[in-house]
């Protein structure tokens, strides 16, 4: 059986039946209640804590590793990709001083500029960073669909290593929720390769502008039972990027989804990530939700630009 069919028998299973409507809401109505006045001073009670200690080499570096080095301006260009690319490999390329911090996770562009990230990636040889695109009408997620699906195919032949894409937020509001999962499921089979490969396929959610914790969490289940390999807060490009409750709720989506299979699937803080505080919440809440074995790059992404930036500047003093 293939991963595919798979995805489907699960999801099946989990909903008594193919994905409509009234299967999925009454999946959904059965997931526990987020309540904001327990979560947030909880969170708030976390993130305080992730502060209390000083900040080490070893946890700057861990930031850098977990960095989705992200350029998505509509002034990119094959040159800006290629600059970007030789950052993510060598952070510290620029200083004459040894190199402390690892490469980044992967880099992130814009799905027409796959084809340059892909070459100056191949020309860095061996570099242990993958290639992520935004795809499937991103930002907003309401292009046609053949328009989203063709975008996809694009970014996975020339050369993504993993596809971002947006979920259609009005059909989730409005409850359809069969809308949302075969736009997802779709991009989960287009990310598959001829040679039995396929792309990682990440889903954003754009969580800041869903009403309540708990349709981000309904929006987060929804993407894991058609297959996808992350679930992400933002596209940076909303009204409100990554805030630590929903962060919170999308990792608790990720404990929840492996208490009922066995699965461990990733969660990707992106819009708004630019300090080394921020970073430090947000594994403070990785560790207490799923556990420290979830803190690695298969599991835990933070989309951003700045950050490393702020890295490199807490770094220096530590040297």
């Amino acid at each position: 059986m293939s991963d595919f069919d798979r995805i489907l028998e699960r999801s099946a299973q989990l909903l008594d039946g193919p994905a409509t409507d009234a299967r999925i809401s009454t999946l959904l109505r059965s997931l526990p209640h987020i309540d904001p006045a327990q979560l947030t001073p909880w969170v708030r009670q976390q993130t305080q804590s992730a502060s209390s200690d000083a900040v080490t080499p070893d946890e700057l570096r861990l930031i850098t590793s977990l960095i989705d080095l992200t350029s998505l301006s509509a002034n990119d260009t094959p040159e800006s990709v290629a600059a970007l690319v030789r950052r993510a490999v060598s952070p510290e390329a620029d200083l004459v001083r040894p190199a402390l911090l690892p490469a980044t996770a992967a880099v992130c562009v814009h799905a027409d500029l796959v084809g340059a990230a892909r070459v100056a990636l191949d020309d860095a040889a061996d570099a242990p960073v993958a290639l992520a695109a935004v795809a499937g009408g991103f930002p907003h997620g309401r292009s046609p669909f053949a328009a989203k699906a063709a975008e996809v195919e694009y970014a996975v032949a020339a050369g993504a290593d993993e596809i971002d894409i947006v979920i259609d937020r009005g059909a989730l509001l409005s409850e359809r929720y069969a809308r949302v999962y075969d736009w997802v499921l779709a991009a989960r089979r287009l990310v598959e390769r001829g040679d039995g490969t396929r792309a990682h396929l990440k889903v954003i959610l754009e969580t800041g502008e869903l009403p309540s914790y708990d349709s981000v969490f309904h929006a987060a289940i929804i993407a894991l039972l058609a297959g996808a390999d992350f679930v992400k807060t933002s596209t940076g490009k909303g009204q409100a990027g990554a805030t630590p409750e929903a962060a919170a709720v999308l990792l608790q989506a990720s404990a929840h989804w492996r208490e009922e299979t066995g699965e461990t699937v990733g969660v990707k803080v992106s819009g708004g990530v630019r300090a080394v505080e921020q970073a430090r919440a947000y594994l403070r809440l990785a560790r207490v939700i799923c556990g420290d074995s979830f803190v690695t790059p298969a599991s835990l992404r933070f989309g951003a630009s700045a950050l490393l930036d702020d890295v490199l500047r807490t770094l220096e003093p530590l040297r």
